[in-house]
C-alpha cells in the first residue's frame, strides 16, 4: 500500500477509537486519566508483539535519545489530552486538533526541509478548513468555549505530539519502522508508569461498578489506536510526514460517517442530531476535504 491509503487508514482507526472513547466517557468514566492504565497495558503488549516477530536491533546512542524523548513527549500529549477532557467537554476540545497540521508543516519545514508546491499547500488548508467546518455545531449549553486551562493543555498536546512526529519521520531514516515503532512504545509505557499506580485502584473501582465491560472497551479503543500508530509510522516512512499528518485531518470526516450509520441503525449506541443548515455546511466541508485530499495526493 502507499502512504496515501496507509494515511487514510490511520485517520480512520483514529476514528473508531475517539468514538469509543466518547461512548466510554459519556457512559460510564468519569475520570478520563483512568483510560492510561489501560493504554499502559496495551502498549506493553505492542512492544511484546514487535519484539518477538521483529526484535528491537540497537541504535545508535543519539537516536535512542530520539527516541525516548519522541516516545515520552508523545504520551505525555495524550496524558494532556486526557487532562483537558477531565476539565472541559470532548466536543469542545477535539475540534483543536484540526489545527495541527500548521504545528507540522512549520516544524517539518524547518527541521526535516520539507517544502511542497502551491496546489499541495493549498490543499492542506482545503483540508483544515473541511475539517473546521464538519466539526462545528450549535453549543446548547450557556457556557462558552473560552481560553483556559483546557486550551492550553490541548496546546501542548498539539505541540508534543507534532514534535513527536518529526522526530518519528527524522529517525525513519536510520531505522526500519517496526524497530522505531517497538521502542516508541517502549519509551511511551516508561512515561505511563507513575500514572498507572496513581490510579489503578480507582480504575478498578470502577470496573467493579459497571463491569469489565468499561476495561474491554477502553482496550478496544488503544488496540484502534495502536494500529493507526502503526499505520501512520509506515505511512511517513514512505511519504513526508507533512502530507501524511494533514490527511489526518479527514478524521472527523470518518467521525461524521459513522455517527450517522449508527444513528439509522444503533441510535441507542450513539445518535448524530442535525438540522438542514448544519447538513449543508458538512457537505461543503466534504466537498473541500475531497478537493484537499486530491492536491495532496
Amino acid at each position: 500500500m502507499d502512504w496515501v491509503t496507509l494515511a487514510l487508514l490511520a485517520s480512520l482507526m483514529w476514528a473508531v477509537s475517539n468514538l469509543i472513547d466518547k461512548y466510554v466517557l459519556e457512559k460510564w468514566l468519569k475520570n478520563p486519566l483512568l483510560s492510561l492504565d489501560v493504554i499502559f497495558f496495551v502498549e506493553i503488549a505492542a512492544v511484546a508483539i514487535v519484539y518477538f516477530s521483529h526484535g528491537l536491533p540497537p541504535i545508535s546512542a543519539m537516536n535512542l535519545m530520539l527516541v525516548v524523548i519522541a516516545g515520552a513527549l508523545g504520551m505525555m500529549g495524550a496524558v494532556f489530552y486526557f487532562m483537558a477532557l477531565n476539565i472541559e467537554e470532548v466536543s469542545r476540545i477535539v475540534p483543536l486538533f484540526n489545527i495541527s497540521p500548521l504545528f507540522i508543516l512549520v516544524l517539518a519545514a524547518v527541521f526535516l526541509g520539507e517544502v511542497f508546491t502551491t496546489g499541495k499547500y493549498l490543499g492542506i488548508a482545503l483540508l483544515i478548513m473541511g475539517s473546521v467546518m464538519i466539526t462545528l455545531r450549535k453549543v446548547e449549553s450557556k457556557r462558552r468555549f473560552h481560553w483556559g486551562k483546557p486550551t492550553w493543555l490541548m496546546l501542548a498536546c498539539l505541540i508534543t505530539g507534532s514534535v513527536t512526529r518529526v522526530i518519528t519521520k527524522y529517525l525513519l531514516r536510520y531505522a526500519d519502522f517496526w524497530s522505531i515503532f517497538g521502542y516508541l512504545r517502549l519509551s511511551s509505557a516508561l512515561v505511563l508508569i507513575p500514572f498507572f499506580f496513581m490510579t489503578r485502584k480507582q480504575l478498578a473501582a470502577t470496573a467493579k461498578r459497571h463491569g469489565r465491560r468499561v476495561i474491554g472497551l477502553i482496550a478496544l479503543s488503544e488496540v484502534f489506536a495502536v494500529v493507526a500508530l502503526c499505520l501512520f509510522t509506515i505511512a511517513i516512512s514512505l511519504g513526508p510526514v507533512t502530507l501524511v499528518n494533514s490527511l489526518g485531518a479527514l478524521q472527523p470526516l470518518f467521525v461524521l460517517v459513522i455517527m450517522v450509520m449508527f444513528s439509522n441503525f444503533f441510535p441507542h449506541i450513539l445518535k448524530e442530531e442535525v438540522d438542514r443548515h448544519t447538513i449543508a455546511l458538512k457537505l461543503i466541508a466534504i466537498v473541500l476535504m475531497i478537493i484537499g485530499t486530491v492536491l495532496v495526493a
